[in-house]
């Protein structure tokens, strides 16, 4: 996903078994390596649930404008070449 340029956000879950178990995870390190959105969460009481699905949602709105902005392209394009003629010349 990340090679194709889809946003990611990545839940690491059970964030309290690794604290338990004494094993450190360097969120800010996989974060810089990754350059996307990585947050804890814990799944029995929804820890950092708000924070995954706000940074989804952030992302989605900054995204849903260069969408925009291809399918206006497309239509263009679409329209430009329609009825070019025998030569497929555009217009």
């Amino acid at each position: 996903l990340i090679e194709t340029n889809i946003p990611v956000v990545v839940a690491l879950n059970k964030s309290d078994i690794t604290s338990k178990r004494k094993t450190t995870i360097n969120i800010e390190k996989l974060r810089e390596l990754l350059n996307i959105e990585i947050y804890f969460t814990q799944g029995t009481n929804r820890k950092g649930l708000t924070e995954v699905v706000d940074s989804a949602l952030r992302i989605i709105k900054e995204k849903s404008s260069y969408g925009q902005e291809q399918s206006t392209k497309k239509r263009n394009q679409r329209h430009r070449f329609r009825g070019a003629g025998k030569k497929g010349r555009c217009k």
